[in-house]
């Protein structure tokens, strides 16, 4: 199976899964802000938290995909279609991670859950 080629050779790996730190460093960004939160642990934990959050739901997405490619490989899509399915994509991550985190900001409403008070032990 061939790599795809760039115009200098081999696309470079950091490249073809720009993803991957994207999906953990765009959510942490995000909730890395002290505003929303009463202390520093609890900022960063909640960060970390979306983060993986994003990252797994990102790996998840590339899973299925890459399963369904092998399921439908007589089938090569052209390049208006790659470009279709990276948006659709993306856009399937982004309900995907709001639901989770609308599901995990409830359930800490409800439970109350305080990392400070865990820190003090």
């Amino acid at each position: 199976m061939k790599s795809k080629t760039w115009t200098y050779g081999a696309l470079p790996v950091l490249a073809r899964y720009w993803w991957l730190p994207t999906a953990f460093f765009g959510p942490f960004l995000l909730f890395l802000n002290p505003a929303w939160h009463i202390d520093l642990v609890t900022t960063v934990l909640h960060a970390l938290r979306s983060g993986i959050v994003g990252l797994v739901l990102a790996c998840i997405l590339y899973v299925l995909w890459k399963i369904d490619c092998r399921l439908h490989k007589n089938l090569r899509p052209n390049r208006n279609e790659d470009t279709i399915i990276l948006m659709l994509g993306m856009l399937l991550w982004l309900a995907w991670f709001t639901t989770c985190q609308m599901i995990l900001i409830a359930r800490d409403e409800v439970s109350q859950v305080d990392f400070s008070s865990a820190s003090q032990l």
